[in-house]
Formats: structure tokens, sequence, C-alpha cells
């Protein structure tokens, strides 16, 4: 996993705050903050791409719940994330999780 999510961003915050941030537990290969067109602003998540695996699992452990912008950030596996949007009950998605992990 090189890759993260960062959500519940301050709609004032730039790539450049985001990078700041996230760049002392390694180098950062991309990062993508979704743009609203309509809004003339990002939709208040982003990705951030490391180059080490270990980089990604730094920033997953260390910054999550960090106030920047002040906003209690939420970082997390992009997995995660992606199934909470598909997966209409809590329950469904704790199943899927439990029979995708092996013991």
């Amino acid at each position: 996993m090189c890759r993260v999510y960062i959500g519940s961003i301050s709609f004032e915050l730039r790539e450049d705050t985001i990078r700041q941030a996230f760049a002392p537990f390694g180098p950062i290969k991309t990062i993508n903050m979704s743009w609203d067109p309509v809004a003339q602003k990002h939709k208040g998540f982003a990705f951030v791409e490391y180059d080490l695996p270990e980089a990604a699992q730094l920033a997953l452990e260390q910054m999550n719940g960090v106030m920047i912008g002040g906003r209690n950030i939420k970082v997390g596996r992009k997995l995660i994330y992606s199934l909470v949007k598909l997966v209409p009950s809590p329950w469904l998605l704790f199943f899927f999780v439990l029979e995708s992990v092996t013991f």
C-alpha cells in the first residue's frame, strides 16, 4: 500500500499544505485532490501516493485525527473508504472485510 486517503480536509487548504504536512514521512509521488469545477474548490478529500509503502504506513499511523486548517483530518487506506461508499450497510461492510482477512 503506497496510497493513503485523506478526508475532512478544510476547503481553504491547497495541495502545498497537504504536501508540507505529509512530506516528513517519505518521498511523495503524487497528490490528487478532486476538484469541483462548479464550486471552484476541492471536494474535501485527497489521495497521497508515496514512493515507499513504509512512508504511507507511517503517515496513516501518525496523521489520522491530526488537526490541519481547523479540522481533524481522517487518514486511511483507499480500499476501506471506497468500500464504505459502495456497500449500503455497515454490517455488509463488516462481513466483507471479515471474509477478506486471513487468520
